[in-house]
């Protein structure tokens, strides 16, 4: 099928131009509608009583009833699902932690380094100026922890 573009004459006013517009984007509009309407006709149901004994409203209901709790329970699962899987994946990650924690706690263990100043630990650069700051110093506190 060939469409042609829609042409109006020059002699026809900006206002009567808008109004044809308005009215075949209107006509369009509910001619659409319309086939959405028909090809949704088979699924239409009697509400008057008028369908047949298995099909009157309180059945109706019941079935969509039904139908609404099988989907309820079917996002619950799926929540319960995604909420499992989290709990699994947080899980897993603090395992990863603990084991990185040990690893460098084996591995400090493991390495002597001296605490405080000196070869090894901190050590200032000979010679260095200290601009805007005093020479680094040792002391040991009453735990006996070494502070620099």
């Amino acid at each position: 099928m060939l469409v042609r573009p829609l042409v109006l004459p020059n002699s026809v006013s900006h206002t009567q131009r808008s109004r044809f517009l308005h009215r075949a984007l209107l006509t369009g509009v509910c001619s659409a509608a319309l086939l959405s309407a028909l090809a949704d006709a088979g699924y239409a149901r009697a509400l008057n009583g008028g369908a047949s004994a298995g099909q009157s409203a309180p059945n109706i209901a019941s079935d969509a009833a039904v139908q609404a709790a099988a989907r309820a329970a079917a996002a619950a699962r799926q929540t319960q699902d995604s909420l499992a899987r989290a709990a699994r994946a947080v899980q897993d990650m603090q395992a990863i932690q603990a084991a990185a924690r040990a690893a460098a706690a084996a591995q400090q263990t493991s390495v002597s380094v001296p605490n405080g100043l000196g070869a090894g630990g901190l050590l200032a650069a000979p010679g260095g100026k200290w601009d805007g700051a005093n020479a680094p110093t040792q002391s040991i506190d009453a735990n006996g922890q070494t502070q620099v």
